[in-house]
């Protein structure tokens, strides 16, 4: 018979571990500190300082902002639900899932920013025969990302002491009003002024698998002994559409208060556009045969799994490949005896000619004392057991990025310690 079931939830997620920065009044005095251990005279007075402390984000000489209540959600709403089907009979079996969830995003903005996913999954299983079953099924994910033009960390880019929040309005003779937002030319962006004028920005990812797997019972030639065959194919999208706007500002500083016009003028993007594409596909095969036997109180199980795995992006001319080949064998007899014996051998693309495949042995050994005859009828011993066990590592690791035996390394110069009026990239503070 057919069965269903179905589930829903809604509440709120807490994002409580989002890392502090410095606030406006620290910033300021450890500015002076590190400028009097250089030799400098103090940047900021006490006065300044107790200014800052008073958090006036439109002050045009102490201003303070709080970017990191400005920009960052703490309380999300959220909500999820499910729904799954299955039946079928000692023939066929299927099953079908799909899920939802939807949560607001951590990054503020004049619209709701939020995040919606909807998965779904499908199998079919049947068995041929006496000594067959096979299975197949497909996984989809659709993904959808509605924000605005910054990221949730950027409070963490900007001094909350570097220019006041807005300079000042203009409203012109049709009514319409303009806000001059503040930056300085070290510090030229306003992230503030980006998420309520900058526009929008909404990710896609898409992702479909579909795998298919044989079992085979081949205990009609020796007993104890299987074998599995399985496949999968995905591929993984992804889209970021963008409308990209500019906002009004001008140049902040503290001892004459607003200044020139900034590059930021306000331009407006004609229609929506594509900032980056991304398409991923992967092909894996895996293949294991088995063996199990158990007889008079022996038990013997052994194993030999074949494993391969290629990616690749289309836009790349790089692949990822992968290919390991394990083997177990362990032996235990009563419970009190057991020994295992495997081995791996992994190539990976990454490595060089000649060096890309690692074997690495493991064997070890135990003995459990505690199921031993003289030994049972301690009250006060529950179980002891004695066990060694050696092996190797790999000597490279398989994970890490790329082609690292061709890289070439270069010198750069540039000024990155001291007072400098290059640039926050120069900078030796903030």
């Amino acid at each position: 018979p057919l069965t269903m079931h179905y589930d829903f939830e809604s509440g709120v997620n807490i994002a409580g571990l989002i890392p502090e920065w410095l606030s406006g009044p620290e910033y300021a005095q450890y500015s002076n500190i590190a400028r009097a251990a250089a030799g400098y005279s103090p940047l900021y007075s006490d006065e300044d300082i107790a200014a800052y402390a008073q958090y006036d984000p439109f002050s045009l000489s102490n201003p303070c902002v709080n970017y990191k209540d400005l920009l960052v959600k703490t309380v999300l709403p959220a909500g999820r639900f499910s729904m799954d089907a299955s039946a079928g009979s000692d023939k066929v079996k299927y099953y079908f899932a799909i899920n939802g969830f939807m949560s607001d995003e951590l990054v503020k903005g004049p619209e709701r920013t939020a995040f919606n996913k909807i998965n779904f999954t499908g199998n079919v299983t049947t068995k041929v025969g006496r000594w067959i079953e096979a299975s197949a099924g497909f996984t989809g994910l659709l993904g959808i990302s509605n924000l605005s033009q910054i990221s949730w960390n950027n409070y963490r880019s900007v001094p909350e002491i570097a220019f006041p929040l807005i300079l000042k309005k203009e409203t012109s003779d049709l009514g319409e009003e303009t806000t001059f937002y503040g930056v300085t030319k070290t510090y030229g962006s306003n992230y503030y002024a980006k998420m309520m004028e900058g526009g929008f920005q909404t990710i896609k990812n898409r992702a479909g698998s579909f795998n298919a797997a044989v079992d085979v019972d081949l205990s009609f030639l020796i007993p104890g002994l299987k074998s599995r065959s399985f496949i999968q194919a995905s591929q993984f999208m992804t889209t970021d559409i963008q409308m990209d706007n500019d906002y009004n500002a001008m140049y902040w500083d503290k001892d004459l208060g607003i200044g020139e016009a900034s590059p930021h003028d306000g331009t407006k993007a004609s229609a929506r556009s594509l900032a980056s594409s991304g398409l991923g596909e992967n092909l894996a095969f895996y293949e294991r045969l088995s063996y199990d036997w158990a007889r008079k109180g022996h038990t013997i199980n052994a194993a030999v799994n074949f494993i391969t795995n290629r990616s690749c992006n289309p836009g790349n001319v790089d692949f990822d490949r992968f290919a390991s080949f394990t083997g177990n064998f362990s032996w235990s007899y009563g419970g009190r005896y057991a020994f295992e014996l495997a081995a791996q051998y992994t190539g990976c693309d990454k490595f060089a000619k000649g060096a890309r495949y690692t074997f690495c042995p493991t064997a070890g050994f135990a003995w459990t004392a505690s199921n031993e005859a003289f030994l049972k009828d301690v009250e006060w011993l529950d179980k002891a057991r004695i066990y060694a066990q050696a092996g190797c590592t790999p000597d490279k690791d398989v994970w890490q990025s790329g082609y690292l035996y061709e890289t070439v390394f270069s010198n750069a110069s540039g000024a990155v310690n001291g007072p400098s009026t290059i640039g926050a990239a120069s900078s030796w503070f903030g």
